[in-house]
């Protein structure tokens, strides 16, 4: 599901409650579940003031390895009046070696070269999401507010590109060079080849997240507004199938092709093959999201209201798995062959080993988000609420690392496959 390069970092909110909570309750239905995939917007903080009061905020940055910082710099400084709100989201082009930080607070894209801002790239109304086009290089800024793309090269905007309203989750097809852009809002999907649109393609049911197969080629899109996932072969809507309710994630099975559709409302999995259904998996209560393991092909799915992952062969279920309170955020270490899960309420992380619990790491409040970085073997845990990363190596914590004093939220991280360095990008308050 990952686009190329971009790593994502997000708390427990809805997919596209990134922006939906800003439109105070506007044309959004029902809102998504307590997830987002790796290539959905993030969530936004909410600094409340007077109206009438000025308040300076500070996005800033740490990098990380082997479980120590390495720096903290500042990334932009703005002044707002009254309510504010930020959110980050972070790319890095292997071309040029820029990292690219999306604020949306105040309308930039900030371009580091290692810990130097080398250019402050105005862009659209709430940029929101980046996504990586490794054919042309070109970084793609996604604009909630505008409803419009950003393509950047480099240090400069080529063009602006107009997509659907609320646009809420990206996806790269390697085999075309189409960006694929969902506009929950509008109903639709927009395809982008290099700086043009190049279709609008009609959905017609609140499409939220995407995905790309890369046996078939084939790109699936959930719809939340009418239970539905649609295949579209380059710009032809070419099948939809009705799923559970509230389809609002989508993960793909390298090994059987399978993509798995997570219903949230109907506590179940839909399982496709190509463009045919051929299974519905009964899940436990509230299920969140999945990770893949290479080793035994299993699928995990953590169910966040019955406090168990499922590991599922296929279409069958393998076996269910007791763990902490409220599990979330899971990720597979390719270094030791575990799944590591983030009890979220249980303040501490489970280690699975095939279908057992083969570990605990207890002490870390409030777990987040999951990042392997190769360059040290480490997992690292993002406690957003509490502004401190955790450091993991096998089942034991390393460290806590602890990035800001005047902290706000943790909101983007980023593995810097150059340098080997995590990079965490955080709000707060100048």
């Amino acid at each position: 599901m990952n686009n190329v390069y971009i790593l994502v970092a997000t708390v427990i909110v809805a997919a596209i409650a990134v922006f939906a909570a800003l439109d105070a309750f506007g044309t959004h239905g029902s809102m998504v579940p307590s997830t987002t995939s790796a290539h959905t917007t993030l969530p936004t903080t909410t600094a409340q003031q007077s109206s009438n009061s000025h308040t300076q905020y500070v996005v800033g940055m740490s990098t990380i390895r082997n479980g120590k910082v390495l720096g903290n710099f500042s990334i932009i400084n703005y002044t707002t009046v009254g309510t504010s709100y930020s959110n980050q989201t972070i790319a890095y082009d292997p071309a040029n070696n820029y990292v690219y930080l999306a604020n949306s607070g105040s309308n930039v894209v900030s371009v580091m070269n290692g810990s130097v801002v080398v250019r402050q790239i105005v862009v659209g109304r709430g940029p929101a999401l980046l996504v990586y086009d490794p054919l042309n290089s070109y970084i793609y800024c996604i604009n909630y507010y505008d409803g419009s793309v950003s393509v950047i090269d480099g240090l400069s905007v080529l063009s602006t590109v107009s997509v659907g309203r609320q646009p809420a989750s990206a996806e790269y097809d390697p085999a075309n060079g189409y960006v694929y852009i969902t506009g929950y809002g509008s109903g639709t999907v927009s395809v982008i080849n290099g700086t043009s649109l190049k279709a609008t393609i009609g959905m017609g049911g609140m499409p939220d997240d995407i995905i790309y197969d890369p046996y078939n080629h084939y790109i699936y899109v959930s719809n939340v507004g009418n239970n539905t996932v649609t295949m579209i072969n380059g710009t032809v809507r070419i099948a939809g199938i009705y799923v559970g309710q509230n389809p609002f994630e989508l993960y793909y099975n390298s090994f059987s092709h399978y993509i798995y559709s997570v219903n949230y409302n109907s506590s179940t999995l839909s399982v496709i093959n190509g463009t045919s259904y051929i299974a519905t998996i009964s899940t436990g209560s509230g299920p969140q999201r999945m990770a893949y393991d290479p080793a035994n092909h299993y699928m995990y799915l953590t169910n966040y209201g019955s406090n168990d992952v499922m590991a599922i062969n296929g279409t069958a279920i393998a076996s269910t798995i007791l763990v902490g309170s409220e599990p979330t955020y899971l990720i597979y270490d390719p270094a030791n062959g575990y799944v590591y899960v983030c009890n979220s309420y249980g303040n501490s992380i489970s280690v699975l080993n095939g279908t057992k619990v083969y570990g605990t790491v207890s002490g870390i409040s409030g777990p987040g988000d999951l990042f392997y970085n190769p360059a040290d073997s480490y997992v690292y845990a993002l406690s957003s609420s509490y502004n401190y990363t955790a450091a993991i190596n096998g089942t034991s914590l390393v460290n806590t690392i602890h990035l800001s004093k005047n902290w706000y939220y943790l909101y983007g991280a980023l593995i810097n496959p150059s340098n080997g360095e995590l990079y965490v990008s955080y709000f707060e308050r100048g």
